[in-house]
């Protein structure tokens, strides 16, 4: 509840995010743990360890191979975004995903997208 607070409070603070992320890890969620790293290290006044604990992430989603969303965002960073999107959009069509974890995965799929341009 305090990140969220202090991610309101100051949006464009990277800390915040990068604490959600940390919450999100110890709880199982991994996506959702990338997702907030990688927001914390994108952040207007970005939190730097944020980008490593965001590439520390991608690692544990490697090792997630049954954990749908999970590889489909691992795709999207070893650099077949094709494959991916259809991964993801396979998802969408049989709404195996919560609206807020694809709305996370559609986010790091695009973050994935334009590192690899």
């Amino acid at each position: 509840a305090w990140y969220e607070r202090a991610r309101c409070a100051e949006p464009g603070r990277g800390e915040a995010q990068n604490g959600l992320g940390a919450v999100a890890q110890a709880s199982g969620r991994p996506v959702t743990a990338a997702y907030h790293y990688w927001r914390g290290s994108r952040a207007a006044r970005p939190f730097r360890p944020a980008a490593r604990n965001f590439k520390a992430m991608i690692e544990i989603l490697r090792s997630r191979a049954d954990d749908e969303a999970a590889s489909t965002v691992v795709l999207a960073f070893d650099g077949d975004a094709a494959a991916a999107s259809a991964r993801l959009a396979d998802l969408r069509a049989r709404k195996a995903l919560s609206a807020s974890r694809l709305a996370e995965c559609e986010a790091l799929l695009e973050h994935a997208a334009r590192r690899m341009q």
